[in-house]
């Protein structure tokens, strides 16, 4: 079990059922730095199972995804599945350069 899962599970607050593990875990108990560093993993684990050896991201277009974002992670969700849509990496490299240059 992930460090901030077992965090989860320990804490206090309203209960959301883990259909995976059937385990309550308590969503709004998270601080903010924990849920900065689950997006950062989502979104580097996506990127790396759509492009393993890839070169159209660096380590900085990380970095601004999660700065994008700024909690929800619906938002990380949802403009990733924007990012990585197109079959060709070009695209997927103009459309995240397109995300992270937006207000």
């Amino acid at each position: 079990m992930s460090n901030l899962f077992s965090r989860l599970v320990q804490s206090c607050g309203t209960p959301v059922l883990s259909p995976i593990n059937n385990i309550i875990i308590q969503l709004h108990a998270t601080n903010a730095e924990e849920i900065t560093l689950g997006i950062r993993l989502y979104i580097q684990n996506m990127l790396e199972h759509r492009a393993p050896e890839s070169t159209w991201y660096k380590a900085h277009d990380i970095d601004a995804f999660v700065v994008l974002c700024g909690g929800p992670f619906i938002l990380a969700t949802s403009s990733l599945l924007y990012v990585l849509d197109p079959v060709d990496d070009d695209e997927c490299q103009g459309r995240l350069r397109k995300t992270i240059a937006s207000p």
